[in-house]
């Protein structure tokens, strides 16, 4: 998501009421601190969250993979340099285990892509088979 800085500091002055040259300051700053990026200048400037990490990258099924198998072998390494709490690692294992479970039982598929990002707001994980899916698949009853 990408805001402009017009938009940015009639966002910022609704909810906290500081002027312009301070929501200018604070923008700075997270430039400074590499939390944002911005792109263009003057007033097309777009800023937006920078990532900490973005990767995608295709993950092989083969006939023995299974959930635990292909997190800790893909999963599990990336997300221990990220340095997240315990328990938001714990959930993202846990959470990244239950779709490859999905994607190794009811998709047939060969290969995925798997696509990480992280940023100072939020960490998003997809993935993309080419299987035919869950409601057509054996295993499903």
């Amino acid at each position: 998501m990408h805001f402009n800085s017009a938009k940015i500091t009639n966002l910022v002055d609704e909810k906290f009421s500081i002027s312009r040259q301070a929501v200018n300051v604070h923008l700075k700053n997270l430039l400074r601190d590499k939390i944002i990026q911005a792109k263009g200048k003057g007033k097309s400037i777009q800023y937006s969250l920078k990532p900490i990490l973005e990767k995608t990258f295709e993950e092989r099924i083969l006939q023995n993979s299974n959930e635990y198998t292909v997190r800790d072998n893909t999963i599990a390494p990336i997300f221990e340099k990220l340095n997240l709490p315990k328990n938001v690692y714990d959930i993202w294992m846990y959470g990244f285990s239950d779709m490859a479970n999905n994607l190794i039982d009811h998709s047939g598929s060969k290969k995925a892509e798997i696509y990480i990002l992280n940023n100072f707001l939020y960490t998003e994980i997809k993935i993309k088979d080419s299987g035919i899916g869950i409601f057509k698949t054996k295993n499903f009853n």
